[in-house]
């Protein structure tokens, strides 16, 4: 009797040892099933969550061994990328602790609503300019705001994060990832492209006949599109019009689509992104501060140059995505070990870097950096996290890339309609109506571009490669399918 009662007492502590390792498999599943949706894109993601408690990284995991690289240098093996024998990936957290969920999948809802400012910073300069003001002839802060590059170049910045992000979240070939990055970014563009081409004939000819002033000198730039219409077209439906020179098509990079300016920037820099993460990884560190110092070398050494005859081509504006692309890197390690720096004193030190720079988007682009490291255990950054993470603000990243482009055809109707009726008006006045006639309807089509077109283009783009293969991680021990993908990444690039 006693055997039988201490055999069962066995039995049951043995079943109560076991019971968490039994739950244990549904757990790891829904924490893969989270890792797979979680990161799309900055825009693209679910809603935030709650914490943002982020230990250190991905595995790569071959049969028999498994493989740990870090985002931009390859000599630290203390982070990041992984996929398993069958390509996908996975969530493992640190190697310490292995149940918490990783920091490189979590979404950063800071980001969309700096996309979302940042788009309506430019509607609203654009607004401003089309009512008549002028750079030169208004208070510095108007002036500010009328300069819509300053907004553009965070953008750049921003994408130079997201893409070092992607790549080291989600390991895939080259062809997916610039087949992804296209349907990503072409279906709203060739929608806003097609608007603005209809509305041509609409504002044209009312513009020119009332003699209303134009903006940025548009007459001459009309002129060109007129002069070469269909090889504008074609450049434009290639996104590679930002690398043709001056010489060859007059106002090549902002015909037709002014905003689209920075859209053929942004192809340019998706087809080279890989290769410079291919570089980093390969050359570590030191590499990388060589590629910025080239790159910032060329850009300022041939800024006549690229200025005069390549103004929207991608060697002017690289620094900027190499710059976020390195503010990555830095938000990776400090989000390993933990800033040691107070959240106070990590923002207030933010507006420092204009002091340093010189640069009001250098310096928004630190704030925002500074803001998505701080913990929350600050009363100002709990209560200014709380002020930005609003539906409102959400929202308006969501549509921001739409807001971007369809609101310059949209503006040019609102001017013509506004020029039939108030030729002479106060440009304040002009400043008002066209905001009142032209914000409902960018918000609206915006609205209609994400969820009709934006939005389904992303969602082929992740149906279309369900198992992506892997891209290359950097030296080290390789499987022949990454072999092949180096290959090919390298081919790819040298054409």
């Amino acid at each position: 009797m006693k055997e039988q009662e201490a055999q069962s007492k066995g039995d049951a502590a043995r079943r109560g040892l076991e019971q968490p390792s039994a739950r244990q498999p549904d757990r790891n599943a829904s924490e893969h099933d989270s890792a797979e949706a979680s990161w799309r894109d900055s825009s693209e993601c679910a809603k935030p969550s709650p914490s943002r408690t982020e230990p250190a990284g991905l595995h790569m995991a071959t049969e028999n061994n498994v493989k740990v690289e870090n985002p931009l240098d390859a000599s630290d093996a203390d982070s990041c990328a992984s996929i398993e024998t069958g390509l996908r990936l996975q969530t493992v957290g640190s190697l310490a602790n292995p149940r918490l969920p990783s920091k490189h999948l979590s979404h950063l809802f800071e980001l969309d609503v700096v996309r979302g400012l940042m788009s309506w910073w430019v509607v609203v300069g654009h607004v401003l300019a089309f009512a008549g003001f002028e750079e030169n002839n208004v208070p510095s802060v108007i002036a500010v705001v009328m300069h819509g590059a300053y907004a553009v170049n965070v953008f750049m910045m921003m994408s130079g994060f997201v893409i070092a992000k992607l790549l080291a979240d989600k390991s895939e070939s080259y062809k997916v990832f610039i087949t992804r990055r296209f349907l990503r970014i072409y279906p709203v563009f060739l929608a806003a492209l097609a608007v603005a081409i209809l509305a041509r004939p609409l504002y044209i000819p009312i513009l020119l006949a009332s003699r209303a002033p134009l903006p940025f000198h548009y007459d001459r730039i009309w002129d060109a599109e007129n002069n070469h219409f269909w090889p504008h077209i074609l450049a434009h439906l290639s996104m590679l019009y930002g690398v043709i020179p001056e010489s060859t098509l007059r106002y090549s990079g902002i015909a037709l689509l002014g905003p689209a300016w920075s859209m053929t920037i942004e192809f340019q820099y998706y087809l080279v992104a890989p290769l410079l993460i291919l570089i980093a990884r390969r050359f570590g560190t030191k590499g990388w501060i060589t590629l910025i110092a080239v790159s910032a070398l060329v850009s300022q050494g041939f800024a006549a140059s690229l200025q005069g005859n390549f103004p929207t081509s991608l060697p002017t504006f690289l620094p900027l995505f190499l710059g976020g692309m390195t503010s990555y890197w830095i938000y990776a390690q400090m989000r390993e070990k933990e800033p040691k720096v107070s959240a106070d004193i990590l923002l207030a030190g933010a507006p420092l870097l204009y002091l340093l720079t010189g640069s009001v988007p250098v310096t928004i682009w630190g704030f925002a950096m500074a803001l998505i490291l701080a913990n929350g255990d600050s009363p100002v950054v709990s209560k200014m996290k709380s002020l930005l993470n609003r539906p409102s603000l959400l929202f308006l990243g969501k549509i921001s890339y739409p807001t971007y482009l369809i609101h310059y055809p949209i503006l040019w109707l609102g001017k013509a309609l506004v020029a039939c009726v108030a030729l002479h008006a106060n440009p304040f006045v002009v400043a008002l109506a066209l905001f009142a006639l032209t914000t409902p309807a960018t918000l609206c089509a915006s609205a209609l571009l994400y969820h009709f077109v934006e939005k389904p283009g992303i969602d082929f783009g992740r149906r279309l490669f369900k198992n992506p293969t892997p891209m290359p991680l950097g030296p080290g021990h390789r499987t022949h399918s990454q072999d092949l993908c180096a290959t090919d990444l390298i081919s790819l690039n040298s054409k």
